[in-house]
């Protein structure tokens, strides 16, 4: 689902998230750049993409999910086929006893909850609404294996260095890794990824080749 400037527009001021002056220099802005206001507003800093989100779930009566902050697992997106979510533009956040999670763009999207709830019976389906961006982003959950995407490129591209490692920025980028690891050995080259959780550091090995 998509807001255009209009509706932004109305629900940022009807939140009181920015003023009319705010919205009237925004939408100065928008025109003479042919951009949007959002633009606009977060250059300025006069609103973060967060609380845009918080109005548009307000909005649209649905709770908020920042997909930034909840990091859901790959075991729980994974349990929604990737079909079905890409066609409803919603991910599978959390799972318990009786209740499943979903986050997307689109919670008003009719016959999204029914095809969640064939998944997941018996189960309370609960959706909240996530920024597109976000959603759209941890749609990288159902890339192929890199070891797939690596072998392909072997087999067809004319530019094998630059292909590769764009597959491996990518993945450190997906799961937010600060740090990349290329240990030459003998006979192989272990790719990790790096990532600081506090004091400690976890390290993952993503592929061998």
């Amino acid at each position: 689902m998509k807001l255009d400037d209009k509706k932004i527009k109305m629900v940022l001021l009807d939140g009181n998230y920015v003023s009319e002056e705010d919205i009237q220099e925004a939408e100065k802005f928008a025109k003479s750049t042919q951009s949007s206001i959002i633009e606009y507003l977060l250059n300025q800093q006069l609103i973060t993409s967060n609380l845009i989100g918080q109005a548009i779930a307000e909005s649209l009566d649905v709770p908020y999910i920042d997909l930034n902050a909840q990091h859901p697992d790959h075991k729980t997106i994974m349990k929604l086929p990737e079909g079905i979510a890409r066609k409803y533009r919603m991910l599978a956040v959390k799972e318990s006893e009786k209740e499943v999670h979903i986050a997307t763009d689109d919670p008003l999207r009719k016959g999204m909850k029914e095809e969640v709830q064939k998944l997941f019976k018996g189960k309370k389906v609960v959706t909240g609404y996530a920024l597109s961006d976000d959603v759209e982003k941890l749609f990288a959950h159902y890339r192929r294996k890199l070891d797939i995407r690596f072998n392909k490129i072997f087999e067809t591209s004319s530019r094998i260095a630059p292909d590769l490692m764009n597959e491996i920025f990518e993945d450190a980028v997906i799961n937010t890794a600060s740090d990349i690891h290329l240990e030459p050995h003998k006979e192989e080259v272990v790719v990790r990824l790096l990532f600081q959780l506090g004091s400690k550091r976890k390290t993952i090995k993503i592929q061998t080749f």
